[in-house]
């Protein structure tokens, strides 16, 4: 089935001088139009005229864009206009006897008011399938299900599936968009056998199926954004053992208590500064002159009569780079820390951005960045500046003279074995903690940690005959890793949480180890505003002050529940 996308109706109402609401309002109602349907498990393509302006014609009964033939098509509810071409297609595939659907009356050709047009769905009403946008669901299940695929008993309201035809049988992807609730149904595809295909590892599985004549039919449950592949094979023959189900398992006790390490240093973002521009301070307009590195960019830019090329600009060939050509101008930026309690300070580096551009001094000392190591990416240079680092306040210092294009003020950033204590303003650096332990690492010092953190204990495996899986309770991550006697089995990345274990063990004494990953969100920000969702550049934008550290926008990423294994036949 194709739909034709409203596109030519929404430029009836474009203006890039003044917004029409009418543009919008077909957008968002288009969008709502094929969300239903994809929730009602109706299969589409969308159609658009341009293409079907170059690559659309009519073959016997079917309406043919390139490669694809459909027996369907569908005008959505608010379209006014169509293209002569389209148009034209149109009034051959009614007449060669397809099937047209209508949830609105288009009046216009290419713009204008067309009496053909009038008179095409006039005297092809008998043939033209009509419904109003009210009636979706009535058209649903008289006129848009494919009789290839159905669906019954569906719980849950977020269940989408895509289909694919192959000349040996039909591939079904089904997914629950759900963060928080099941799906369940039943699904009926033609086919002979059922098989399930694991996403992760590419393995085959039989899948428990009934045939009901030339459909197989198969119950589901998919978890909060749990997904399933399914093929349904046209043959038969073609036997899989069932997927192993991790239920009723027996709890294993563990050898050792659990350990817990962080995998790589812990950081602070020193993302406050003071600018100094010819042996003058920088205030904002606040009066203030500890600035946030956004702001201060924005002011060393300003000084010089422009706006930050690096957020705000497009480089056309290179037009912005050719602007290097500062001759005067003495920039010193400077970032404070401060070291409190007994650490080990030896191993503490810093990390700052393009090392070819800044100076860089540690209270006062010059340091070089080191061509062995980068950080993040290749232009974040790292410096080994543990013997310079002292108890209290330390300086950083950033410098470049003359002003360069290349200098945007950015965070700077601290790496060392350390934990950090919310202050009135930001982080202080103390001793680490002994021994971690099992919730959020925000909480235990570890606010812009990013990587991983291993979870680890020893078990002793007897029957190597029976299957074991991990299973995983309360964590919040983007993904953890399994790694088995110290070689990487897997990952576990959403509901429900568990991994067969069994193909990785040996018998006698097996290391399970979990590691959680966080992700750069708690390292890059935006740290000052509390928006949820997707964030753009301008979370960034308009912070003037530094808030205490408990006030953070930050992530509780850790293994908040202990993992546990079990056995199971």
């Amino acid at each position: 089935m194709l739909i034709l996308e409203p596109t030519t109706t929404a430029w009836l109402y474009y203006s890039y001088i003044k917004g029409h609401p009418k543009t919008m309002e077909i957008g968002i109602n288009f969008q709502n139009f094929v969300t239903r349907l994809e929730k009602s498990q109706v299969e589409y393509d969308l159609g658009s005229e341009n293409i079907i302006k170059d690559h659309g014609k009519i073959s016997q009964n079917s309406f043919v864009v390139g490669k694809r033939a459909y027996k369907k098509v569908v005008i959505p509810p608010m379209t006014e206009n169509l293209n002569t071409m389209t148009f034209r297609l149109l009034k051959k595939f009614v007449d060669a006897g397809g099937v047209l659907i209508a949830f609105s009356t288009p009046t216009l050709v290419d713009g204008k008011e067309s009496a053909e047009l009038k008179k095409f769905f006039s005297e092809n009403s008998s043939k033209i399938k009509t419904y109003t946008e009210e009636s979706t669901e009535q058209a649903i299940k008289e006129s848009l299900q494919s009789t290839k695929i159905t669906f019954s008993n569906i719980a849950g309201n977020n269940l989408y599936h895509h289909r694919r035809s192959y000349d040996d049988g039909e591939l079904v992807f089904l997914v629950n968009s759900s963060l928080t609730e099941t799906a369940k149904g039943k699904i009926s595809v033609e086919g002979k056998t059922l098989m399930e295909i694991d996403g992760m590892s590419g393995d085959i599985f039989g899948y428990p199926y009934a045939q009901q004549g030339p459909f197989v039919e198969a119950e589901f449950m998919l978890p909060p954004a749990g997904s399933l592949i399914l093929f349904s094979s046209s043959s038969k023959g073609n036997e899989y053992p069932l997927k192993p189900r991790m239920v009723d398992g027996k709890q294993l006790e563990a050898d050792s208590p659990l350990e817990i390490k962080r995998m790589q240093d812990n950081v602070l973002n020193i993302d406050f500064c003071n600018l100094i521009i010819d042996d003058n301070s920088i205030k904002n307009s606040h009066h203030d002159k500890n600035l946030y590195t956004v702001e201060a960019s924005i002011l060393l830019y300003r000084h010089f009569g422009m706006n930050n090329p690096w957020n705000s600009a497009i480089q056309y060939r290179q037009t912005v780079v050719e602007k290097d050509t500062f001759k005067t101008g003495d920039i010193k930026v400077r970032y404070h820390f401060i070291v409190a309690g007994n650490i080990d300070k030896r191993n503490i580096r810093l990390v700052a951005e393009q090392p070819d551009v800044w100076k860089v001094r540690i209270n006062g000392e010059p340091v070089s960045s080191d061509p062995q190591q980068r950080w993040l990416d290749s232009r974040f240079g790292v410096y080994e500046i543990g013997e310079y680092v002292g108890t209290g306040v330390n300086i950083v210092e950033l410098s470049v003279e003359p002003m360069s294009i290349y200098a945007e003020i950015a965070p700077v950033y601290i790496l060392g074995d350390f934990l950090l204590q919310p202050a009135a303003k930001g982080w202080i650096i103390r001793e680490p903690v002994n021994r971690l332990e099992l919730g959020s690492w925000k909480g235990q010092g570890q606010p812009y940690y990013s990587w991983d953190v291993s979870y680890s204990r020893n078990y002793t495996i007897e029957d190597t005959s029976a299957r074991h899986a991990l299973q995983l309770k309360e964590w919040n991550g983007t993904l953890s890793e399994v790694y088995v006697n110290g070689h990487k089995a897997g990952i576990i990345a959403y509901q429900p949480y568990n991994f067969d274990l069994s193909p990785y063990l040996k018998k006698g004494n097996n290391k399970i180890e979990v590691r959680v990953i966080g992700s750069l969100k708690n390292l890059l920000g935006p740290h000052y505003n509390h928006d949820k969702g997707i964030a753009g550049p301008w979370h960034w934008n308009g912070v003037h002050r530094q808030d205490t550290g408990n006030d953070y926008n930050l992530f509780d990423y850790g293994l908040m529940e202990d993992f546990i294994v079990v056995s199971y036949k």
